[in-house]
C-alpha cells in the first residue's frame, strides 16, 4: 500500500476530491510529513511556488528521503502550451514572473532525480469539461479544465506509472 502525502496550497476543492481515492494518505499544506517511499501530490500555488520548492528540497535533504514519485501541479504556460496573450488573461499582469517561478520549480524537481509527473493546468472550473492530455510543447485546445476531470487525471498520475517522468498538460478537449 502506498502512502500519499497531499500538500494542498491551492484554493479549490481538488484535494478533497482526490484523497478519498487513496487508501493511505495525509493532507497538509506543508511538506514536513513526507516519509521515505511516499507519493507526494503537490497542489502548488503559483504565487509562491519558488519558495515552496526550496522548502520541499530542505525536507528531502534533511531527512535523506527517497520518494516513490512526485506529482506536481503548475500553471499552464511553462512549456508554451498557451499563447502569451492568453497567459495574461489567465494569470494576470504578473504572469511572466509566475511562469518563470514555475519553470524554476520544475527544474528543481527534475534535478532531484526522483520519479515525477508535472501536470500543467489552465483555470480550474466547477463545470464538467472534456479532457485533453497533451505532451510537453503541445498547444492546449481549451483554457480551462473541469475540477472532477482534473481530479481523475491527478489520481491516475499518483496511482499508476502513466505519465512517469513527463510533463503533461490537462485542459478542456
Amino acid at each position: 500500500m502506498n502512502h500519499v502525502l497531499v500538500v494542498n496550497q491551492m484554493n479549490n476543492d481538488l484535494a478533497a476530491m482526490t484523497v478519498d481515492k487513496f487508501e493511505d494518505y495525509d493532507l497538509d499544506n506543508v511538506f514536513s510529513k513526507l516519509k521515505n517511499d511516499d507519493i507526494l501530490l503537490w497542489l502548488s500555488n503559483s504565487s509562491n511556488v519558488e519558495s515552496q520548492v526550496f522548502k520541499l528540497i530542505d525536507v528531502i535533504d534533511d531527512q535523506n528521503l527517497k520518494l516513490k514519485k512526485m506529482v506536481m501541479l503548475v500553471i499552464a504556460g511553462v512549456n508554451g502550451e498557451i499563447m502569451i496573450d492568453q497567459q495574461e488573461k489567465l494569470w494576470g499582469p504578473d504572469f511572466e514572473n509566475l511562469i518563470l517561478d514555475s519553470q524554476y520549480a520544475i527544474k528543481m524537481i527534475d534535478e532531484l532525480e526522483m520519479p515525477y509527473i508535472i501536470v500543467r493546468i489552465p483555470i480550474v472550473v466547477n463545470e464538467e469539461t472534456a479532457v485533453e492530455i497533451s505532451n510537453e510543447g503541445s498547444q492546449f485546445k481549451g483554457n480551462q479544465i473541469g475540477l472532477h476531470q482534473l481530479a481523475d487525471v491527478v489520481v491516475e498520475a499518483c496511482l499508476t506509472d502513466h505519465y512517469l517522468n513527463q510533463s503533461i498538460g490537462v485542459s478542456e478537449g
